[in-house]
C-alpha cells in the first residue's frame, strides 16, 4: 500500500503539483493532435516508399542530377505520380504520451496523474472542460477507445515496477508488454462492448454488427501499433532525461542530521584545542 503522506514529506510538494499540471497539459494536448501516416500494410508502404523516393528525387539540385546514372533519372521521370495512391489514417499519439508520463513519473504520482485525466475526461464537460477531441462525459465509458484508456491504468502497474531500466533492449522489451497489455485491453473491451449491447436494449446501438468490431481493431490496433511502437523508441532517450529533471523538481532541501552535525563541529572543536 503506498502513503501519501509519506511520499509527500520526503520530497517537495510544490513539485510534485507541477509534474501533475505539466503531465495533464501534455495528455489532453496529444488528445488533439492528428498526425496523417502511411496505412501499415505491405502493399502500402511500398507505395509511400516509391513516392517518397521521387519526392526526395525532385529536391535534387539540377547541377547534382548529372552525376545520377540517367537509367535511374529515366526511372523516375517516367513513374506516376503516386502522393494520391498512399492510403493514410490519422494517427493520435495518446499512448506514447501517456506511456512517458507513466514511465517518468514515480509511483504512485504516474498512477494518480493518469486517473486524473481519466477523471477529468468523464466529468469535465459538466464543468465545460473538455480534455477529450471527441467531448467526454460520462457517456464516453461507452465509447470503443475507453478500453485503450483502461489498459493504460493496468499497465501503468507494470511500467511502474521497471521504468527505471536502463538498457535499451530490456526497455525495448518493457514497451512492447506494455503496448500488449494495452491493446489487449482495448480489443476485449470492443467484445464486452459488443456483448453489453445484445443484452441492454438501451445501447442496443453500440457495437452490433461482428464486422464493425473487426473495423474498429483493426483501426485502434493494426494502424496504430507500429506508430505507438515508433514514437516510443524515439522517446527513449527524453525518458532519461526526464527521470532526471522529475528528481530535480521533487528534490527537497536537505538538511544534515543533527548527530552527524554535531560529529562534525566536536571534529572542528578537536583540531584547535588539542
Amino acid at each position: 500500500m503506498f502513503k501519501f503522506k509519506e511520499l509527500f514529506q520526503e520530497k517537495s510538494l510544490i513539485g510534485h503539483i507541477v509534474l501533475i499540471i505539466l503531465s495533464l497539459q501534455l495528455l489532453i494536448i496529444t488528445t488533439f493532435i492528428e498526425i496523417r501516416v502511411p496505412v501499415p500494410t505491405k502493399s502500402n508502404l511500398i507505395t509511400f516508399s516509391q513516392y517518397a523516393q521521387e519526392s526526395l528525387f525532385a529536391y535534387v539540385p539540377v547541377k547534382y542530377k548529372k552525376y545520377i546514372p540517367a537509367s535511374l533519372i529515366q526511372y523516375f521521370e517516367s513513374k506516376p505520380d503516386l502522393k494520391q495512391n498512399v492510403r493514410r489514417e490519422i494517427y493520435t499519439p495518446q499512448i506514447p504520451a501517456a506511456v512517458l508520463v507513466l514511465f517518468t513519473l514515480d509511483i504512485p504520482l504516474n498512477l494518480l496523474t493518469y486517473f486524473l485525466f481519466v477523471l477529468l475526461g468523464l466529468v469535465g464537460p459538466k464543468f465545460n472542460i473538455f480534455p477529450l477531441s471527441n467531448g467526454g462525459g460520462l457517456d464516453y465509458i461507452y465509447e470503443p477507445g475507453f478500453g485503450f484508456i483502461l489498459g493504460v491504468c493496468l499497465a501503468g502497474v507494470f511500467i511502474s515496477s521497471r521504468k527505471h531500466e536502463e538498457k535499451f533492449l530490456n526497455y525495448l522489451i518493457y514497451i512492447l508488454v506494455t503496448l500488449f497489455i494495452i491493446h489487449v485491453t482495448g480489443i476485449a473491451f470492443l467484445f464486452g462492448l459488443n456483448f453489453f449491447s445484445y443484452l441492454s436494449p438501451l445501447h442496443s446501438s453500440l457495437l452490433t454488427s461482428k464486422n464493425v468490431i473487426f473495423e474498429l481493431i483493426r483501426n485502434y490496433t493494426w494502424y496504430q501499433l507500429p506508430y505507438d511502437i515508433i514514437g516510443l523508441l524515439i522517446l527513449f532517450p527524453v525518458i532519461k532525461v526526464l527521470q532526471k529533471l522529475v528528481d530535480i523538481i521533487v528534490a527537497t532541501d536537505f538538511t544534515p542530521p543533527i548527530t552527524a552535525t554535531k560529529s562534525l563541529s566536536n571534529k572542528v572543536s578537536d583540531m584547535f584545542y588539542k
